[in-house]
């Protein structure tokens, strides 16, 4: 199974004038199939200039009753250059529960930053080896 969240795009939130704030961007909730004890995530990211901040993958695992608290399963702070990063996250989760994946973007101190994100994907099952 591979969802592509959005397709011929791609998010990005500038710093000017947003110091401190936060923005997330939230998957739809889904059912780790039977039989899978991982979710595998694929994404990219962009993150340059010196105000740049921080970008944040949470999970949160929910059944029939309740979900449990946002977990923080990645995280990089700073300037990460001038190109795209590919990343590569195995979510432990068991099976026949629901997942969701958060995006979540925290703006640096000042207006000089950039982060973008693109082609997210979803796998049922481990990461493949050699999945970059």
């Amino acid at each position: 199974m591979v969802n592509n969240l959005i397709d011929g795009g791609y998010v990005f939130v500038e710093s000017q004038g947003r110091s401190g704030e936060t923005a997330r961007i939230t998957g739809p909730t889904f059912l780790v199939p039977s039989g899978h004890n991982a979710t595998c995530l694929r994404f990219w990211s962009h993150m340059t200039g010196v105000d740049v901040g921080t970008l944040r993958v949470l999970t949160v695992q929910e059944n029939m009753t309740h979900s449990l608290h946002p977990e923080v399963i990645f995280e990089h702070r700073g300037n990460q250059g001038t190109i795209w990063l590919n990343s590569v996250v195995e979510i432990a989760v068991p099976a026949s529960q629901y997942l969701k994946v958060i995006f979540e973007i925290v703006i640096g101190s000042g207006d000089a930053g950039c982060i973008a994100i693109d082609d997210i994907e979803l796998l049922s099952g481990s990461c493949p080896q050699g999945y970059y």
